[in-house]
């Protein structure tokens, strides 16, 4: 057996994973039910807490965002707290608060980063639901109402938080690899090994965060408290899911590449203390939609009509797979360009990781 024969037997195989990956978490996809809107629903007091440095240029339009006639009845606050942002920008943002009924201002007691004002902000403010946001997104018009529906079912909500529509290949990308990750974090959740969450839209119980928050793992990470979160929670938690467009937290992408890479930079710090099973999975996926490519590359010199095939039928394969994903993510342009996206994707991930490995950040802002 030659060289060409062993690294076209590892094609076939890596095609056969990426296929038999992405087709089971489609499967699973398929079965996850938005909680319907009622048409009187339950209207839960839910404090969403805003952790802020230096934001006030973006504060207002998040809490714009929260003033719905739901919101407002249900007796519900927003609790924007503060870890300690220069003076000016501390008195900008409490008076900004101080112009809305049921936004209230706190600054955190001890300069120790997003996780410990989160918590500060928790302990200051008991309730009985909590939900999660940044002060760079925008809350959907019926958030509070998807939100109150889906604690009915569950006691931890995973919603998704898609970066808005802009023009360019790097907006694109960024999209791309928001739907990915959610079409997996979602998945995975409703097989019963839920990984992560995205902080910028998600619920939690108290009773859910009181069992997890102690045995929360990764206090010295500069990100991640989402992910930590769900690691810690218990295997008997009940899981509900954001999937209508109404509820979506959006923001603005990061308008350079060096910014987005050192936000996924922070990001994947997290996942190295992930569970085993986790590290396996998802490992897997990408190392092997890296070697796949790479090979195909490869083989473009020697065998390009085999190189040009794999490519193909992967392709189409991908305009299947995320035809319906993309349509309930309301990320409808991204159906088509999957075709191309996951090669640009792919050398992505590789500059991504010689970037983390050769770089250091010691900030969360």
């Amino acid at each position: 057996m030659n060289v060409f024969s062993i690294i076209y037997f590892v094609l076939v195989a890596c095609f056969i994973y990426i296929v038999t990956y992405k087709a089971s978490l489609l499967y699973t996809f398929l079965y996850i039910k938005d909680p319907k809107k009622p048409e009187f629903p339950s209207c839960f007091s839910i404090f969403l807490i805003i952790s802020v440095k230096n934001e006030s240029q973006r504060l207002e339009n998040v809490l714009n965002s929260t003033q719905t006639d739901g919101f407002l009845r249900s007796n519900s606050q927003v609790i924007v707290v503060d870890d300690h942002s220069t003076n000016e920008e501390s008195e900008r943002m409490r008076k900004i608060c101080s112009e809305y009924d049921n936004v209230r201002y706190l600054l955190s007691n001890v300069q120790a980063g997003k996780k410990h004002a989160i918590r500060y902000a928790i302990s200051s403010f008991p309730n009985d639901f909590y939900a999660f946001t940044d002060a760079d997104c925008i809350l959907g018009n019926h958030w509070y109402k998807r939100m109150s529906c889906a604690f009915e079912k569950g006691d931890f909500i995973l919603g998704y938080a898609p970066f808005m529509k802009r023009k360019g290949w790097l907006n694109s990308l960024q999209r791309y690899e928001c739907m990915w990750i959610a079409f997996q974090y979602f998945s995975y959740a409703k097989r019963g090994i839920p990984y992560m969450a995205v902080g910028r839209n998600m619920g939690a119980s108290a009773q859910s965060l009181k069992s997890a928050v102690p045995r929360m793992k990764g206090d010295h990470l500069i990100s991640g408290d989402d992910d930590m979160l769900v690691q810690a929670l218990l295997n008997d938690t009940r899981f509900s899911y954001l999937l209508d467009h109404s509820s979506f937290a959006y923001s603005e992408a990061e308008d350079t590449y060096g910014k987005y890479l050192r936000q996924k930079r922070r990001q994947i710090t997290t996942s190295w203390h992930y569970k085993l099973l986790h590290k396996i999975l998802l490992g897997g996926i990408s190392s092997t939609l890296i070697l796949f490519y790479i090979l195909n590359l490869l083989f473009a010199f020697y065998y390009p009509v085999v190189s040009l095939l794999f490519i193909g039928i992967m392709s189409i394969f991908n305009l299947l797979i995320f035809w319906l994903p993309s349509q309930k993510l309301k990320e409808l342009d991204l159906r088509w360009k999957v075709i191309y996206i996951e090669v640009v994707y792919v050398f992505h991930l590789i500059i991504l990781a010689g970037f983390s490995f050769f770089s250091k950040n010691n900030k969360w802002k």
